[in-house]
């Protein structure tokens, strides 16, 4: 395999493999990236004509998803790229699986529409790594979990940074915003997960391995049972930590049995809830439950912090031993 890092310019904006016809798309760029092993970084960048424009992925079967298995930036302009699925289509993919090991590195893009049977509608992180700069990920649904994102594998990690928006996704069980698997490592940074439906738990995001919120905006996200806005279930040494001035408000919880609804803002179901630190308040309130409204914490999970955190209109409930 050829070695070497490539810099490539999409200069079309149709999903299209035709060598003769003297353009490129995203699809033939991912094609040479993936062909060859970087010293660093592969970037695709697009042509500065095609700045505020749409990539329509095709639903053909022998296109599918996007595939990144190499170390790639994918960069787009200010005014940002979106890449979507046909929201009209029967037919439809994930947009992008990252695997491999690789570490994709995404910018300014709107990604939306995609939609699979399984998990992760939008992205699905299968053991690498995902970055995500200044993007919005939405509209995108998944049967299981995941519907916007979909981080899976023990050596698997998902970074948003510099207002990433992370809305109306839906899943049928956990995570419609965010689902993270055990021995996954999660930051959140000035990200907004909101107005994502879960058809279980974890209306925004369901964590199972270690997740940071740094100055984050979990809000008006639906579960149907437990955790309207996060379910977190790290593990007995597991960790979610909120920063920075985190804000998770109003979020709910559907079920039809008012008595089962437990964590409108947070249910922590194993491992410990860390937050803030000096001068560092978090602002939970505004959620909805019948036991727990801000958060539901499981006997047995630990709370570091506690004086960081601020309540509105919502309690903690720490469910009493057996």
């Amino acid at each position: 395999m050829p070695a070497g890092d490539l810099t490539l310019e999409v200069t079309i904006l149709t999903d299209v493999v035709d060598a003769g016809d003297g353009e490129l798309s995203l699809r033939e760029a991912l094609t040479e990236t993936n062909g060859t092993v970087p010293s660093t970084f592969h970037t695709i960048y697009f042509n500065s004509s095609l700045a505020g424009g749409t990539l329509t992925l095709s639903t053909a079967d022998e296109y599918r998803q996007l595939e990144i298995r190499k170390d790639t930036i994918i960069d787009g302009p200010a005014s940002k790229i979106t890449i979507q699925h046909d929201s009209t289509s029967a037919t439809k993919h994930r947009l992008f699986e990252i695997k491999d090991d690789a570490t994709a590195d995404l910018r300014d893009l709107n990604l939306r529409h995609g939609s699979v049977v399984g998990s992760g509608g939008g992205l699905f992180v299968n053991d690498s790594a995902l970055l995500l700069t200044n993007c919005d990920v939405s509209n995108n649904t998944a049967t299981a979990s995941g519907g916007g994102i979909s981080v899976i594998g023990s050596s698997a990690s998902l970074m948003t940074s510099h207002d990433c928006d992370i809305h109306e996704n839906g899943a049928g069980s956990g995570g419609a915003g965010i689902y993270a698997g055990s021995e996954t490592n999660i930051i959140l940074d000035d990200t907004k997960v909101r107005l994502n439906l879960s058809g279980g738990n974890g209306g925004g995001l369901f964590v199972l391995g270690n997740a940071t919120l740094i100055g984050a905006e979990v809000y008006s996200n639906t579960a149907q049972t437990l955790g309207g806005g996060i379910f977190a279930s790290p593990g007995a040494t597991g960790t979610l930590r909120l920063e920075g001035g985190t804000e998770i408000h109003g979020n709910q919880l559907l079920n039809l049995n008012p008595a089962l609804r437990k964590g409108g803002g947070i249910y922590l179901n194993t491992g410990t809830v860390s937050f803030g630190g000096e001068d560092d308040t978090i602002y939970i309130y505004d959620n909805s439950a019948t036991t727990g409204d801000g958060m539901y914490r499981a006997n047995g999970t630990t709370v570091v912090g506690q004086d960081y955190v601020e309540y509105t209109n919502d309690e903690q409930y720490d469910e009493p031993p057996p």
